[in-house]
Formats: structure tokens, sequence, C-alpha cells
């Protein structure tokens, strides 16, 4: 799905913004218009009755309220952004508009939620085409989003202060891995890794000149410490480093400044 079929999409859906102390909870009874306004659009046997990730939330599925009662609670916090989607799965192969509840929490000085409610064609894989981020960053724009949301990246730039010189991005989360942090930017990608002082954007190899080629937050998430060392022997100026240096930095060993001292011999030579 094209980025603007996604924002199409997720702008045909319902959504409510609420705002709470940190780290509690919005009262039940600011949920209750979004809660009949999903109700009213689907009409029929709540879709994610069959979906095995509904069962974890150990919620009555047929039950709009429950469900996301219970997505509000995965995402509660007191700092940085957590996130939950449970969407519908096609029926069969002719059934492929499905629905999706999207629950955002952002933690600040406050707790802002986001809810959203929104139906979309499956991909060809039969995946729901856009995720949280996409929500996240399609409604960014609102007054107490962008306020937490300003709110993280200055506690964040305080944190990482190397970041400061890489403006490309927004930056509101990070995963970190031993030494190595990769920053997640508002739209749910790393453009670049961070070693101790040294910031390295993350390149596609194989053009005459280097391009930032940001890699999705759910890919990190699921790598394994291999495909991590492959990105920062590959995808950074470190291609000279021995996969046993990247290793121990994953694994929170060896020396940050010796990283600094490989991209500053690297940066002269244009690569």
């Amino acid at each position: 799905m094209r980025a603007d079929e996604t924002a199409e999409a997720i702008e045909k859906g319902k959504y409510r913004v609420l705002v709470a102390p940190l780290g509690e909870l919005p009262p039940e009874e600011a949920l209750k218009g979004f809660v009949e306004a999903v109700r009213e659009r689907e009409r029929r046997l709540w879709p994610w009755s069959h979906n095995p990730k509904i069962y974890s939330l150990e919620v009555n599925p047929k039950d709009p309220a429950d469900v996301l009662r219970a997505l509000l609670e995965r995402v509660r916090g007191r700092e940085g952004i957590r996130f939950r989607q449970l969407a519908g799965e096609p029926r069969s192969r002719e059934d492929i508009v499905v629905s999706a509840l999207t629950v955002v929490g952002v933690h600040g000085n406050r707790s802002a939620y986001i809810v959203h409610y929104g139906r979309a064609r499956v991909d060809h894989r039969g995946r729901f085409p856009y995720g949280p981020f996409e929500v996240l960053e399609f409604l960014s724009g609102e007054e107490e989003v962008d306020e937490q949301l300003d709110f993280l990246e200055e506690m964040f730039l305080r944190r990482y202060p190397p970041l400061r010189e890489f403006p490309v991005s927004t930056f509101v989360e990070a995963a970190k891995v031993g030494q190595v942090v990769f920053p997640i930017d508002l739209t749910g990608h790393a453009p670049c890794v961070l070693i101790g002082e040294t910031t390295l954007p993350l390149l596609r190899r194989g053009y005459q000149s280097a391009l930032l080629w940001p890699l999705p937050w759910e890919r990190i998430a699921r790598a394994d410490e291999e495909a991590l060392v492959r990105v920062l022997r590959k995808r950074t100026l470190l291609d000279s480093l021995p996969a046993k240096t990247a290793r121990n930095l994953l694994r929170g060993k060896g020396d940050p400044k010796e990283v600094e001292r490989v991209a500053a011999m690297a940066q002269p030579s244009g690569l």
C-alpha cells in the first residue's frame, strides 16, 4: 500500500486521543463514544473472535469495550511509546478487507493515548497494511500527542546527546542491544546506530553514493545476533570491523572508542 493510500485508510477510520496523568488510564466514560462508533461500523460478529491473539487478552472477544480496555492496559506506562494492534484475519480468499484496532500510548510528562479503528485491504500475504507507527505518525499533529512527542524527543536527546548532530529524524524511542543503540524515529525506523559517542547512518550499499536506508523497528526486534552483526558490518561505515568486534559490542562488551577510530578513518575515503 502506497503512503497516500495508507494515510487515506487511516483517515477514514475512527479515532480518539485521550490524555491522563502519567502512568494512568483514561476514564472509561471518555471511550464510550468511540466504542459505540466501532459497534456501529461492525454490525456483525466481532471480527477478532477467531484470531488466536485475542485469547492472550483474557477478555470476551465479542465485546469491543472489553478488548479496548485490555489493549489500553497493555500500552500503559511511565516513559516512552507502547503500542498494540489487533487485526482481523481474512475468513476466505474473497474476504480481503478486514478491521483493525490500534492503541498507542505516548508517555512523556503525561500519558496520551491514541485509539484507532480502521478497515483496509490486506496485502498479498494476508496482512493488515499499516501498523501502529503509521497511525502514530498520521495523528502526531494532534496537540495532545505532539506535546508528549516533543517531551520524549528532548528527553531522548538529553540521554543520547550525539544524536543532536543527526537532525534528519524525530527520535522517540530506542532499541538497545548491548552497547549498540538503534534510535527509532516517528516513522518506526532506525536511520542510524549510536555506539558510544559515534553516530553511524544506516546505508544501502551498491550505489555510487551511499544512500540512507533506515531499518524498520520490526526487523530489529526480530533479528538475531548474527543478523545485527551483518547490519553493523555491511550497512554502516564499519565494513572493516571484524565480526568478533561487532558481536562483542552487541553483547555489551568491547570498546566503543574502537568504533570511533574506525569511523574517523573511513570518513576521508568518501565511503
